[in-house]
């Protein structure tokens, strides 16, 4: 395994929320090389242990620090610009039942201790972010985080590591390939989660309302903040605060867990935390009239005046959006991409129009929409794209699989008299799950082709549980590892096919590596699939359409 490269992380959200508010203990800020630790004053403010139950097995200790990439073989990493989203602070109290009075109360009551705990994000930015809703103030996601998250990126390019390691901002293939070739370096491409990253909201809780249900001098307001903000991003137009050019975000993930104008989301979170968090404004909708303007204006290529392509990321997207979204670019040489996620192992006419929590319970995979359809592979294959597998507790294992994972984890964490046993049998358990999500996508297209398009996008510090064998980017080399050695001994794993469980024997796992070695295919997922995918897409050839 020549280097590891992963297609999603945020390295910059800790350090740069830090930025004016939390400090290193020689007093000096926080960069994209550091550990920034967890927030233990926070923790120890909560009180009440149901509370800190839930969020425990959240990673609080920065996953994706440069320092930590470089010294366990990262070559590259997709830096993702991520403003935080107000909704997540928008606790609509009306909407839950009088049973969740007291839950609601005891969270609500303790949201900025909670908050700082679980994201990084120091207490008084929730504060200040708290006052901004509750005051109801204009927001323009993109001024005020959006271009001071990528300043601070474009900044981290001198400000060495430990040991004189150095980040640079690919601007193409050839850069990249020239960064990558020098040791201690590491190369950063960047790219945006969330269309909210391109709104200008004239009030900040415009975002509970869908656009089609705004005024026409509101929808005018926000068509002119996210259009402008599209220039901006490709540094092209009449702007005095812009990217540069050649800093054009490679993709942008279109939606993420709330309403932004352009397309519906998928529901993020079941049960009661999804009644705490209120995502329902566009769920499950499609693209909207503005959506499809922006994703035109977002694909646009210009040679002449230097506009690049950025491209769409479907995470996030409802399923309807994802349709529409397929239709919109088939057959124009548009790659599809899945930046972080797992799959579902089901068929689109499994989906019924919302997710439930039996779509999630009662399955070896979650069934729910976040997640990736068998016609959703189809597509991104289909159309050369990419598809990033997450090892994320919540989004892939169904209930089945979380079961069994919970029993031995418990176990682990008691340090039973059994351990050594337990860990083997919890290393076992992970593995099976994953290598189930990367035969369900080889399974479905049926063909060696299938391994080109998968990767790993991990999602780490985007507020995620990881799996408790894979906690930080430094894990990677045991993930590969234990790849490698499943791939040489394949165990039974479960896939579903006709949306039906299936177990796939050793000799089937075999087949469905069509000649393929272990090394070769630990290569591909390492790095090699996405070095192949920014040589054909992140070329000034492809993006500008010279």
């Amino acid at each position: 395994m020549a280097y590891i490269s992963d297609l999603h992380c945020h390295p910059s959200f800790k350090p740069y929320n830090s930025q004016g508010y939390r400090f290193k203990p020689d007093g000096s800020p926080y960069t994209i090389w550091d550990e920034v630790p967890e927030d233990k004053k926070s923790k120890s403010k909560i009180t009440k242990r149901g509370i800190k139950k839930i969020l425990n097995s959240m990673e609080k200790d920065s996953q994706t620090n440069l320092d930590l990439l470089v010294n366990n073989g990262f070559k590259s990493a997709f830096c993702v610009i991520h403003p935080i989203e107000r909704g997540w602070f928008n606790i609509n109290e009306k909407k839950l039942t009088i049973r969740f009075a007291e839950c609601l109360y005891n969270f609500v009551s303790q949201l900025n201790q909670i908050g700082a705990w679980f994201t990084g994000i120091p207490i008084q930015k929730i504060k200040s972010i708290r006052a901004e809703l509750k005051g109801n103030q204009k927001l323009d996601y993109f001024e005020k985080e959006t271009l001071q998250e990528y300043r601070f990126l474009v900044e981290s390019e001198g400000v060495k590591g430990k040991d004189g390691e150095v980040f640079i901002i690919a601007t193409n293939y050839k850069h990249y390939q020239s960064i990558i070739a020098q040791d201690d370096y590491i190369a950063g491409i960047l790219t945006i989660e969330g269309g909210h990253a391109l709104n200008v909201l004239p009030k900040v809780k415009d975002f509970t309302k869908p656009y089609e249900q705004h005024t026409p001098a509101k929808q005018r307001d926000i068509r002119t903040g996210v259009l402008t903000n599209i220039e901006r991003i490709k540094g092209i137009g009449e702007h005095e605060d812009s990217f540069k050019k050649e800093h054009a975000p490679l993709f942008i993930t279109l939606s993420h867990f709330y309403n932004n104008f352009l397309a519906g989301h998928a529901r993020s979170y079941l049960g009661m935390i999804g009644k705490i968090f209120d995502q329902q404004a566009a769920m499950y909708t499609g693209i909207t009239s503005l959506g499809k303007e922006a994703i035109d204006k977002l694909l646009k290529r210009d040679a002449a005046t230097g506009e690049r392509r950025v491209l769409i990321d479907v995470k996030h997207m409802s399923l309807q959006s994802r349709k529409e979204y397929y239709a919109l670019v088939n057959g124009k040489d548009i790659p599809i991409i899945f930046s972080h996620g797992a799959v579902t192992g089901y068929s689109w006419s499994r989906f019924l129009g919302e997710d439930t929590n039996s779509d999630h319970e009662l399955g070896y995979f979650s069934h729910v929409s976040i997640n990736l359809y068998n016609e959703d592979i189809e597509a991104i294959v289909a159309s050369d794209g990419l598809i990033g597998l997450s090892t994320h507790e919540g989004r892939m294992p169904g209930g089945y699989a979380k079961k069994e994972l919970k029993e031995v984890n418990d176990r682990i964490r008691r340090n039973d008299r059994n351990l050594d046993k337990y860990l083997i049998q919890q290393r076992h358990l992970y593995i099976k799950l994953f290598m189930g999500n990367v035969f369900q996508i080889v399974k479905t297209i049926n063909n060696a082709s299938a391994w080109d398009h998968i990767c790993i996008g991990s999602d780490y510090d985007g507020i995620m549980d990881p799996f408790d064998r894979y906690k930080e980017s430094d894990d990677f080399n045991v993930l590969f590892g234990d790849i490698f050695a499943f791939l040489n001994h394949p165990l039974d794993v479960q896939i579903y096919e006709d949306n039906v469980p299936l177990i796939l024997e050793p000799d089937d796992i075999k087949k469905l590596m069509f000649g393929l070695k272990p090394r070769q295919i630990v290569e591909k997922l390492s790095h090699l699939n996405i070095e192949r995918f920014l040589s054909n897409y992140f070329t000034d050839t492809y993006r500008l359409g010279n």
